[in-house]
């Protein structure tokens, strides 16, 4: 099970390497905004991820504040906090650092969110947040609770991840309704046993492939039922393309996403071509039994921080 890290030493070397990672030579003082008023920092901008953040450190705990915006103003407001404890572990603050029990490092936040609209609590989150990446956790006084797991601060997509969760929360925010999904309609129940670095990439794959896929001229066509459940569903040249991700590479894995694919194009009306996007190193009898069922077979990686993937068009028809 994941733990939540409590020691000074470590939190301090963790907050170090976050910084690290996301150090950008773009800078701009701003007014910062909240409900307290208005004061001035120095913020760090990510170009390519559409975030600045904005790090500080008070007598008991790091403040990191982030805001998603095309580009800074002036004036800013965050979109949300991941603040951490510098000694201890606190369950009232939103962040936390997280181990694995290869001792790998992740950045994970409690759902709470503060200066939301009305409404906006843990529960509608947690319905908004697609893929949900939650975990289950233990704090250092043994109790459990669940964790969203927002990023891993050694995996070569950090920025990424971490600019994704900045952009969804501010998204939260700004919707006018509690429990609305992003474009990219996915879950990640089926997904649970793959290895957790790559659980934080699946809310990027989501966003590649629905990019590949409207680049194809498949808009998506959730008003004529593509909506529901885990799958993207399109019309393209007058058939429906359902097309579904899994990141894990396991047998079961490509069982339980091959069941679903059939089972949804049984119960489809009309002509339906089931697409299943999976990684790379997936096993080799994808290609001959997903070909005898009639079902297309995408494979995808990652050229640095780009998603690439293999058979789109071929799979697409």
């Amino acid at each position: 099970m994941l733990e939540v890290v409590s020691q000074e030493g470590r939190l301090r070397g963790a907050v170090r390497r976050i910084a690290q990672r996301l150090k950008s030579e773009r800078r701009r003082e701003i007014q910062l905004s909240s409900r307290a008023g208005r004061v001035r920092v120095s913020v760090q901008w990510r170009a390519a991820e559409r975030f600045w953040w904005h790090l500080a450190e008070d007598s008991d705990r790091w403040h990191l504040v982030l805001g998603h915006t095309a580009r800074v103003h002036s004036i800013e407001s965050a979109s949300c906090e991941i603040n951490l404890r510098r000694l201890g572990a606190d369950r009232r603050l939103a962040g936390a650092v997280l181990r694995d029990g290869q001792g790998e490092l992740f950045l994970a936040h409690s759902g709470r969110v503060g200066g939301a609209r009305s409404g906006a609590d843990r529960s509608a989150l947690r319905s908004f947040l697609t893929p949900g990446n939650w975990h289950a956790v233990r704090w250092p006084d043994g109790v459990e609770t669940e964790l969203h797991v927002v990023a891993h601060l050694g995996g070569p997509r950090f920025a990424r991840q971490l600019g994704r969760f900045v952009r969804e929360m501010q998204r939260f925010k700004d919707s006018g309704e509690a429990g609305v999904q992003p474009r990219a309609v996915a879950t990640l129940a089926e997904d649970a046993a793959a290895p957790l670095p790559a659980q934080c990439d699946h809310g990027l794959l989501l966003d590649a492939l629905d990019a590949a896929l409207r680049e194809r001229g498949l808009g998506s066509d959730d008003a004529d039922g593509g909506g529901a459940g885990d799958l993207f569903a399109h019309r393209f040249r007058g058939q429906r393309r359902i097309v579904e991700l899994a990141v894990d590479a396991s047998d079961d894995a490509a069982h339980r996403l091959l069941g679903r694919l059939v089972a949804r194009r049984a119960a489809e009306r009309g002509p339906v071509r089931p697409i299943a996007v999976l990684p790379r190193d997936a096993p080799d009898w994808t290609e001959s039994i997903f070909r005898r069922l009639e079902v297309g077979l995408v494979r995808f990686g990652w050229k640095g921080e780009k998603a690439m993937f293999e058979g789109l068009d071929e799979a697409l028809g």
